[in-house]
């Protein structure tokens, strides 16, 4: 009985911590995709029209909120656009961009890749359990090609999911690629994919946790054989969670520091620009430029995974010279490869960690962050651009507009037009003052001023 309980909860267990993994996975993306829908309408659906702007400040509650409702198109059409492979093209900054074709073929391979790497771990396992199922039933067989040659049906029921995954894959794939209308039966695909997709991260997940799980159970039976396995197993993890730890807070204190910088920028703004267009150009701009000097959460991730694809060949090379140079069954031997093991382990963590000098540290944090400023530099130069242009057009425009009334009202002009000054003055408060906007608002000296500072400290 005992036996039997062990063997239940081998597979319970990896089970439950499969669901709980891909729950909280799908309730981050779902968050995630949620917040970036918003954040995408509310940038593309701004007036970023500085004179358009003013007006609409000026208006009351109930005029403002008439003036800035959307239509529900606008919503079907970010939802019909935002799709799965639209936010892994966003993840590593690649999206509603004019890419080569290089950078394509790259993005193809991509999303076959993510795409392939459940199904391919599924067919692994069902080819696996396979040829192990014929290998031990076949092994005393009288007939033993016709016993070989008998289907298995667990192996064949996961072929046939494969194959229903695959068809399904290739049919979003192709609708995403050919932009095929957004009707009822793309969501109904949509959605049939997200589920099987889903499924499919469940299952791989669950044989992952489950040969992970029969690897540690192995070590109480077989320690001699199995111990550095399930070791290395620990280590590699260890190695992959430090390095996206130290990442991962790097960013964060980049990302910090840019945005006190950013705040302060933005309130010298904010006089001369309304309020919906600042947000409209600072939003996610701080991503792009975080990017831009390797610090997306898609730039961790791909960092992280190509460490862990060379600790694993690392590991794999160690392993090779056990199988060919130790004997598995010595306990001696297990004991000196489970600590070359630990030993490597631990040089990889100290690597990857540093020296921890926290002086250096911030040292490189300020490095990076300038770096990110000075990316950011062009869209605040643009935004001042803006400004300067929008006073000159104005400008422009009521001397054109008083010139057309004088011709055709004459004397009656001239009298109402000091009234009328008055009105649109307020109007025009955020692009009238061209030598504030020179002086108070230029972002290139605010940068000058701390590489100042950082050279004298």
């Amino acid at each position: 009985p005992i036996l039997y309980l062990i063997v239940l909860l081998s597979v319970f267990l990896p089970a439950v911590l499969a669901s709980l993994l891909l729950y909280s996975t799908v309730k981050g993306l779902t968050a995630f995709l949620t917040e970036l829908r918003a954040k995408k309408i509310r940038r593309e659906n701004t007036l970023l029209n500085i004179y358009e702007e003013t007006r609409i400040e000026k208006m009351n509650y109930y005029e403002k909120e008439e003036k800035l409702e959307l239509a529900p198109e606008v919503f079907q059409e970010m939802d019909a656009r935002t799709s799965f492979f639209y936010v892994v093209d966003y993840s590593v900054g690649l999206v509603d961009t004019q890419n080569s074709i290089f950078v394509e073929m790259w993005l193809i391979l991509l999303h076959l890749g993510v795409l392939a790497g459940p199904v391919l771990y599924i067919h692994y396992v069902s080819t696996s359990w396979e040829a192990g199922f014929k290998a031990y039933h076949c092994e005393n067989a009288v007939a033993q090609g016709k016993c070989y040659g008998k289907p298995e049906p667990i192996s064949n029921l996961l072929n046939l999911g494969v194959l229903f995954l695959t068809l399904v894959y290739v049919a979003e794939l192709s609708r995403y690629y050919l932009r095929l209308p957004y009707a009822l039966p793309a969501r109904i695909l949509r959605q049939v994919f997200y589920r099987t997709f889903g499924f499919a991260v469940w299952i791989a997940l669950w044989m992952l946790l489950l040969n992970a799980t029969w690897i540690f159970l192995g070590v109480l039976q077989k320690p001699t054989l199995l111990a550095p396995y399930a070791v290395s197993a620990v280590c590699m993890v260890a190695v992959g969670a430090t390095y996206y730890g130290k990442l991962m807070r790097f960013r964060i204190r980049v990302a910090h520091q840019v945005s006190k910088r950013i705040v302060i920028f933005a309130s010298k703004l904010g006089d001369k620009f309304p309020k919906r267009v600042i947000e409209g150009v600072l939003d996610g701009n701080t991503e792009v430029a975080l990017a831009e000097n390797g610090l997306s959460h898609a730039a961790v991730v791909l960092s992280v995974i190509a460490l862990m694809l060379m600790v694993i060949v690392l590991h794999a090379f160690i392993f090779v010279g056990f199988q060919a140079f130790t004997d598995p069954n010595d306990a001696n031997a297990a004991l000196i490869n489970t600590g070359i093991i630990l030993v490597v382990a631990v040089g990889l963590v100290m690597v990857v960690k540093g020296d921890g000098d926290k002086d250096w540290g911030e040292e490189q944090t300020q490095a990076m962050c300038v770096e990110v400023l000075k990316s950011m530099k062009r869209v605040f130069q643009v935004l001042q651009d803006q400004l300067r242009l929008a006073q000159k057009v104005i400008v422009q425009q009521k001397k054109d507009h008083r010139r057309e009334k004088m011709v055709l009202l004459g004397d009656d002009y001239i009298q109402s037009d000091e009234s009328s000054e008055f009105e649109v003055a307020d109007s025009e408060s955020y692009v009238t003052d061209d030598s504030s906007t020179r002086s108070s608002s230029d972002f290139s000296m605010d940068l000058s001023d701390e590489d100042e500072r950082r050279e004298k400290s």
